[in-house]
């Protein structure tokens, strides 16, 4: 993971910058003293979280976010200044959070945590997209995913079969190699496990861990990883003639929208995943499936609830947290709306 820490003030910069290394270990952590440096350092690399003061010569933090790609990217705020103007700037433009001097560790702490999934869970969208429609995909936008995804000269793929009705090798092995450096993502492989490394990563650590799990390690180019990626499915080319633009949009909206309806989801997120303005990603949505996104996500998630107060053993906050509502009070109301009848009653009469 990269990060970029924007500020004016030496001591801030290097008392944020000490911290944010000793809560992300692993992170490569880099510096800028104001807008106009950072925009310079972004030409060069793409950092996964950028946390920036407002007020800055040259180049303000407001400014500097309109000037960037922020595809793949979690922008935090850190501010002296609790102005509200300040705050809802941020919010219009898509920053992930605004932080008060001074920084609590713990708030800081929390914080890096909830960003480092979005990016993720991001990333893992975008790379499957990548996977399966480069064939559609203009060299220079395949480029573009490739910067993106930080899929630089060599990535890993480790895999192996998956045991009969046994979910729990899995977590094993994507968790041991999750504990090294690098980027893991898991994949969808039908009868096998599929995991892709990229960014920074110690190879020779990784074969051992998959080694002792029985799973095979492949160092393959991004451009060859489709190829392979599709080797491991078994799947068939899709056919270019049947797939419009719009429809691998919608496609990929609602395979984000599966895979992390329990987080938070924003329109704003969405409209970076699959890089066209939020708005006209909104039409798009409404003209292919004739129902608006928000719509989408509430009735995926009612029906994930449904499932869920099928077991006795959830409390209705749990079933409420698990399925990406709020508050128990909050979700009951959604709930009753949507179903006729509350969470409860609904679990009753099962």
């Amino acid at each position: 993971m990269r990060i970029l820490i924007v500020e004016d003030e030496p001591k801030a910069r290097e008392g944020l910058a000490a911290l944010v290394r000793r809560l992300e270990n692993q992170a490569l952590v880099q510096t800028a003293s104001n807008g106009a440096e950072a925009l310079a350092l972004c030409e060069k690399a793409v950092y996964d979280i950028i946390f920036t003061d407002i007020r800055m010569p040259k180049v303000s933090g407001l400014e500097m976010i309109q000037k960037l790609d922020t595809c793949c990217q979690q922008i935090v705020i850190v501010s002296g200044y609790a102005d509200f103007s300040y705050a809802q700037m941020a919010i219009q433009h898509g920053v992930a959070d605004y932080l008060l001097k001074p920084v609590s560790p713990s708030r800081l702490k929390e914080l890096l945590s909830r960003v480092r999934k979005n990016v993720h869970a991001i990333k893992q969208t975008c790379l499957t997209g990548y996977l399966q429609d480069y064939e559609f995909l203009e060299e220079d936008h395949r480029q573009y995913l490739r910067q993106r995804l930080d899929l630089g000269n060599s990535v890993l793929v480790v895999h192996g079969e998956r045991e009969t009705g046994e979910d729990a090798a899995r977590k094993k092995w994507t968790e041991q190699l999750s504990g090294f450096s690098g980027d893991v993502y898991t994949l969808a492989c039908g009868s096998r496990y599929c995991c892709v490394i990229s960014g920074r990563y110690e190879e020779e650590e990784i074969r051992s861990a998959a080694a002792s799990y029985g799973l095979n390690v492949q160092s393959v180019f991004a451009d060859q990883l489709p190829d392979v990626y599709r080797s491991l499915i078994g799947a068939e080319p899709v056919q270019r003639q049947n797939d419009t633009e719009s429809s691998r949009m919608v496609r990929l909206v609602r395979q984000f929208i599966r895979e992390n309806y329990a987080s938070e989801i924003s329109l704003e997120v969405l409209s970076k995943i699959t890089y066209v303005h939020p708005n006209y990603l909104s039409k798009i949505f409404k003209r292919e499936t004739g129902e608006n996104i928000s719509d989408y996500i509430l009735s995926y998630r009612i029906e994930q609830a449904k499932r869920l107060l099928m077991d006795p053993s959830l409390k209705i906050y749990e079933v409420a947290e698990k399925s990406g509502f709020h508050t128990s009070k909050y979700f009951a109301a959604l709930f009753k709306a949507e179903v006729g009848v509350t969470p409860s009653q609904y679990r009753d009469s099962l």
